[in-house]
């Protein structure tokens, strides 16, 4: 290990507020002629850092170095289009899996996957279909009988349910 290692900055232990006060001192300084080996050695970041920064800057101005949200902003990039979404949700409520060629009479997250693969050809972990049907207004209900009691006709759209915040607090929650 070389005395330039000890030196470096590891990004990740600071808070927000403290990688981006070190990003503006950083650019700051080569913005007033510190060429980017020198605010390496200096001020211990890497060199890669300086390029992002950089090329953050030229896009964004001092607003592209300032901390945000880590990840994509909603709606960004999304890996459904609105169309396919819209598409995705009506159907799950009009349909149960089995028409869907997924098998059974209740929805799983697993299960919603399967169907957007089979539709969109796009690919979603159980975590990330939970999330968008949450942002749906859309959750899983446990059902009030097991499926081998429950009545020959099976509910229309199996347990996955609308929900819709009140003035008394959030919608339905299943039984935990």
């Amino acid at each position: 290990m070389s005395d330039d290692d000890d030196l470096r900055v590891d990004m990740r232990k600071l808070a927000p507020a403290q990688q981006e006060a070190l990003r503006m001192r950083v650019m700051g300084a080569i913005n007033d002629g510190m060429s980017p080996a020198q605010a390496v050695r200096v001020f211990g970041v890497s060199p890669d850092s300086i390029r992002n920064w950089r090329r953050r800057q030229e896009a964004d101005g001092t607003q592209g170095l300032r901390s945000g949200r880590p990840g994509r902003k909603p709606g960004q990039r999304t890996k459904l289009t609105p169309a396919q979404e819209q598409a995705l949700a009506q159907a799950l409520l009009d349909y149960e899996p089995q028409q869907l060629g997924v098998g059974g009479t209740l929805w799983t997250a697993v299960k919603v996957a399967a169907v957007v693969q089979d539709l969109f050809g796009t690919t979603f972990t159980d975590r990330g279909i939970r999330k968008i049907l949450r942002r749906w207004g859309l959750t899983f209900q446990l059902p009030e009988r097991r499926a081998s009691e429950a009545a020959p006709e099976p509910s229309r759209s199996g347990p996955i349910t609308p929900t819709r915040p009140c003035a008394s607090g959030p919608g339905p929650r299943a039984n935990r």
